[in-house]
């Protein structure tokens, strides 16, 4: 059998694999892709269509790792094929090599000078963005110390004269106290005793819910007041909180108090959806 017989042959098992890869029959795709080319001889320019095939129904196979080896194998045979190199990009992504996929894009626009193609400067674009988000998450992820903190393994040294702390030891108002008397006079309490604390304290709050029910007194009712309005103590309504909704008019509303740093904004959005618009 001469090349050019060699050659239809391969052509008609690849069109064979065609049409199995319509009808999604993507197993028997890749064996007759498969077979197509190792029916041209080693190094035959047309292996490089044939493998990029292969590569194709791994993809869709969800298989990354065998359409990158098909990819690379089509790119040694014809390392101008600007499919084998997309197919090799798509397949390094799904493989979480986000770098690598970038090169293999690059390697369509400079090295083959393909600049035109606008699915692989799409794609190209998306990955150097995707890139630059990873980077960001890594710049600012940290390990949690206090995951791997052992504060009683710390060592205190003899001349130490402050505050102390025991791991069983409650956290009394004197030992507050003498806490504060300390750091009064320009003195740094050992990390030691600040970690105790510290992790005392995540405790507390890990133990509390993350969002709370306050129930407000019922009965209250929204009233427009003039700006100069100054409410006695007479007046049933003297303990309310006054503020200027968007279409500047004032209302009555009750009044809490809250000790500690919160949101404003969202305080008064709570206030103005559960108190103004009944």
């Amino acid at each position: 059998m001469d090349s050019t017989e060699i050659e239809k042959k391969a052509e008609a098992i690849k069109n064979e694999g065609n049409k199995f890869y319509k009808e999604n029959k993507l197993k028997l795709a890749i064996e007759k892709y498969d077979e197509a080319v190792q029916t041209l001889p080693e190094g035959h320019i047309r292996r490089a269509v044939f493998l990029c095939n292969k590569s194709m129904c791994s993809l869709k196979l969800e298989e990354p790792g065998q359409a990158l080896i098909d990819a690379e194998e089509a790119i040694k045979v014809n390392p101008k094929n600007i499919k084998a190199y997309y197919r090799k990009a798509i397949a390094e992504y799904a493989l979480n090599r986000l770098k690598e996929a970038i090169n293999s894009l690059k390697e369509i626009t400079i090295t083959l000078k393909v600049k035109s193609n606008k699915d692989v400067n799409a794609k190209l674009k998306l990955l150097k963005k995707l890139q630059k988000e990873r980077s960001f998450l890594k710049a600012i992820e940290y390990e949690d110390e206090t995951d791997q903190l052992n504060p009683l393994s710390m060592n205190v040294p003899s001349d130490y004269q402050g505050p102390k702390l025991n791991e069983d030891q409650p956290i009394s108002f004197d030992w507050l106290m003498d806490m504060i008397d300390y750091l009064k006079n320009q003195k740094k309490i050992h990390k030691k005793f600040v970690w105790m604390m510290i992790l005392r304290m995540i405790a507390i709050l890990d133990s509390e819910p993350n969002l709370n029910f306050i129930k407000v007194q019922d009965g209250y009712e929204a009233k427009e007041i003039t700006a100069g309005f100054k409410p006695t103590s007479k007046d049933t309504t003297h303990q309310i909180y006054k503020y200027k909704s968007y279409d500047d008019v004032r209302y009555t509303l009750p009044k809490i108090t809250v000790c500690g740093d919160i949101h404003g904004i969202t305080l008064f959005i709570f206030f103005e959806i559960h108190f103004i618009n009944f």
